[in-house]
């Protein structure tokens, strides 16, 4: 009698079914302590289930890439070695890419790419400077196209906003997705701007961003007609940064072909093999070309 009562009080605290009690002890001769012990496991047990599903929280830390904390911090059941290894690695991102909105090149080349522009900033005051900087190279390349070109002080019809995709292919497109709807808002270029490249980048920050599938120098090369300042500056912004790879392969070639097996080689003849080292095969393909023609 007393086991049932405390079998009936354990399943009113726990919240357990008889059917759940049933299937622990099922072809099990279980003693009464044996059974109270495994109803209190079991109740146990799912409170600490229950925790564990409302353990889902979003860290949101000051000043910091809202991308990556929120994709890194999102916490589940994971284990706590998964949980330290996110905390390192978040604390990570945060220690190297802490001043990358400050940075002058980095940020106005965020704002010249149409499918962030300026709407992933998390400090207002770098904004604030991105734009400044944005603006002092919009009106410095104006001066550039003047010595140049003649003005075309025409300004054409805004093109029709490219709409965003619909459903995200990856946890970090729909982070994306959800910083680009809390900060979007309707805005329309001013009616008392100075029409020219204040005009122009104005006009181009109204605008909704393009799809991230898409590239941005087809973006910039269809509205180059409309934009044709931003276009240009697009053009310094956007392409792919010289480097010393090159002239680095060519050095190889030289310690590699200029050793100290070669001592009496001259320095004409390195120089000679050098070039047919390098060039020979382009030669080789043109004498080709010229054959077959």
């Amino acid at each position: 009698m007393w086991f049932d009562l405390l079998v009936d009080k354990q399943l009113a605290d726990s919240g357990l079914s008889s059917a759940a009690v049933a299937g622990i002890c099922v072809g099990v001769p279980l003693t009464a302590a044996a059974a109270v012990a495994g109803v209190i496991y079991y109740r146990n047990r799912q409170a600490e289930q229950n925790v564990n599903q409302n353990n889902v929280h979003l860290i949101k830390l000051q000043g910091q890439e809202p991308e990556s904390s929120t994709v890194i911090s999102k916490a589940s059941e994971d284990e706590q070695g998964v949980q330290t290894m996110k905390a390192t690695l978040l604390d990570a991102v945060h220690r190297r890419f802490r001043d990358v909105e400050s940075e002058p090149l980095y940020a106005v080349a965020t704002l010249l790419d149409p499918r962030y522009k300026d709407k992933y900033f998390t400090n207002v005051e770098a904004l604030r400077h991105a734009k400044a900087a944005l603006k002092a190279a919009v009106l410095k390349v104006e001066e550039e196209l003047k010595t140049t070109s003649p003005s075309d002080e025409t300004v054409s019809e805004p093109v029709k906003k490219t709409p965003r995709m619909e459903g995200a292919s990856s946890t970090l497109g729909s982070i994306f997705d959800e910083i680009l709807d809390e900060g979007i808002t309707a805005t329309t270029p001013s009616e008392h701007i100075t029409p020219g490249a204040i005009f122009e980048m104005k006009s181009y920050l109204c605008e909704a961003p393009i799809e991230r599938k898409n590239n941005p120098l087809h973006y910039w090369r269809a509205n180059q007609v409309r934009l044709p300042t931003l276009a240009a500056t697009a053009a310094k912004y956007l392409c792919a940064p010289c480097t010393s790879v090159e002239s680095e392969r060519l050095f190889s070639i030289a310690s590699i072909i200029v050793e100290e097996h070669r001592s009496r080689l001259t320095a004409q003849h390195a120089e000679m093999l050098i070039f047919l080292k390098k060039n020979l095969h382009i030669m080789l393909g043109l004498q080709k070309v010229e054959l077959e023609e």
